[in-house]
């Protein structure tokens, strides 16, 4: 699957969810039974703006991820997941950052919430756009 069809993908799950107001946020996908996991990779990442004008909503939003990876892992899919972080470049000592992908939820999870915050955000300099570059950089696996 192509990048632009990835994010095509996200972009259609995010509609949804935010036209489908009152919708359970758990995944609603049958589970399969306990064991190794099955079928083609599936490489996920999590791009994530810390910049100040986040303040009021970053704690929710990784509340929000955290239960997104524990019923993701529910699946028992071939997955892997990576978070990419970002400020605003045009600020001292803002960055972007990721971590490497894993399929470790336990991992996961404590990245999520030992996140790196940053400084920026006026909502005009945050470095969105060079942050999702930075996660289309990442080593996505051939198969997922």
């Amino acid at each position: 699957m192509s990048w632009k069809d990835r994010l095509n993908l996200l972009l259609h799950w995010s509609e949804q969810k935010l036209l489908s107001p009152g919708i359970d946020d758990a995944l609603d996908m049958p589970r399969r039974p306990s064991g190794a996991a099955t079928g083609r990779g599936v490489d996920l990442v999590f791009v994530i703006d810390t910049t100040g004008s986040m303040s009021d909503k970053i704690e929710s939003l990784l509340a929000t991820c955290t239960r997104f990876v524990a019923d993701f892992n529910a699946l028992q899919l071939n997955h892997r997941i990576a978070i990419v972080s970002f400020g605003d470049l045009r600020v001292e000592g803002d960055r972007i950052q990721n971590t490497a992908f894993t399929s470790n939820v336990e991992v996961t999870q404590k990245s999520l919430r030992h996140i790196p915050r940053n400084n920026g955000g006026g909502n005009n300099g945050e470095s969105s756009l060079e942050a999702l570059e930075r996660a289309l950089s990442l080593p996505f696996r051939s198969d997922a």
